[in-house]
């Protein structure tokens, strides 16, 4: 990279980052080039299947752990990768409930399985207004993995955020 976020190690920040397999052709290559920067060797006692989620699972824990999630009622929004592992880390970890936001139903059914704690809302199908009554009437913990699909929209985490009581941000989430 050339920007000066990319030049002091933070790529993963960079407004002009482009991604293997998104906006890169190639990701199902048998064979693929990459800058080695990307590349981390892995100890001969891991697979690489387990190798190949380290990076999505390390962000989930990451960004759940953050917040003392004991006892608290948690919003994730968005259940792509990311986000099912957040609503996984979240559940065993002993959040009170898991509200999982998406408009996939597939990922949903995935997200449900991931507790009895989890609660998976569809803002197309389900007025997750509404569900402000179950239980805790606050969420202590909101956490968007939305990446590049726009899983669920502006709109959704309005309502999410007017659920909440004490809003985690006054400011509109784009």
């Amino acid at each position: 990279g050339k920007c000066m976020l990319c030049m002091t190690g933070k790529q993963h920040i960079c407004k002009d980052m482009k991604i293997l397999g998104v906006h890169i052709d190639g990701a199902f290559a048998e064979y693929v080039k990459i800058p080695e920067i990307c590349a981390w060797k892995l100890s001969n006692d891991i697979s690489p299947e387990i190798g190949a989620i380290y990076e999505p699972f390390a962000i989930a824990i990451h960004g759940v752990l953050k917040d003392k999630i004991g006892g608290c009622s948690t919003i994730i929004s968005g259940c792509g990768p990311i986000g099912l592992f957040a609503i996984g880390v979240a559940s065993t970890c002993g959040a009170n409930q898991v509200f999982a936001i998406d408009i996939n139903d597939f990922r949903l059914n995935i997200a449900k399985k991931m507790g009895n704690n989890v609660i998976p809302l569809n803002p197309l199908k389900d007025n997750i207004i509404d569900f402000s009554a179950i239980g805790s009437s606050i969420f202590n913990i909101g956490i968007f993995t939305k990446g590049l699909d726009r899983s669920t929209t502006s709109d959704t985490e309005e309502h999410a955020f007017k659920i909440t009581s004490a809003p985690i941000s006054s400011a509109k989430i784009k």
